[in-house]
């Protein structure tokens, strides 16, 4: 699969839950809830790129311990 915020090679890890989760290695390990992912398709819009590395990485420093999740609040904060 490819990385939803770079469109980069990324992995897909297997999950139980409500969201999809990707390992890339530009982007590094974040999820994306279902909800958002489903409207992002349906509207076939994008990630900016600059954006969402940034608030990855504001939230990787916040937890380190788990990948950050980024759902339907944080639209502004990383869509073109």
């Amino acid at each position: 699969m490819n990385c939803l915020i770079c469109n980069a090679g990324a992995e897909r890890l297997q999950t139980m839950s409500d969201w999809v989760e990707l390992r890339c290695p530009d982007c590094g390990h974040y999820r994306v809830s279902g909800t958002f992912f489903a409207e992002i398709k349906a509207k076939n819009q994008s990630f900016s790129v600059e954006k969402a590395r940034t608030w990855l990485e504001q939230q990787r420093h916040i937890d380190v311990n788990d990948a950050p999740m980024i759902d339907t609040s944080e639209r502004d904060l990383v869509m073109c």
